[in-house]
């Protein structure tokens, strides 16, 4: 999980390189339409507070909606025993 400091690192980092900020700003614009998030998401995600993680868990994290899967390994097959050299 990210902390602020790792929020921080990130803004950092999508503008490190030419590259990295066409790609930020390419991204922006085709999947939200809004070159400009570059500038915006930052202070979006350092707003989000305990609280609202906890409400949004309660709302979203319920016994009701989950799915549960129990897998079992296959039963192991022994390795055949190296041929022995003479």
């Amino acid at each position: 999980m990210y902390g602020r400091s790792g929020i921080r690192r990130g803004a950092v980092g999508a503008r490190e390189s030419v590259l990295s900020t066409a790609i930020s700003l390419a991204d922006n614009t085709a999947l939200y339409n809004d070159p400009d998030r570059i500038n915006t998401e930052y202070e979006k995600r350092l707003a989000v507070t305990a609280a609202d993680i906890q409400k949004a868990a309660q709302t979203y994290l319920r016994t009701a909606n989950r799915v549960v899967i129990i897998t079992q390994p296959a039963a192991a097959t022994p390795k055949p025993a190296p041929p022995k050299q003479n």
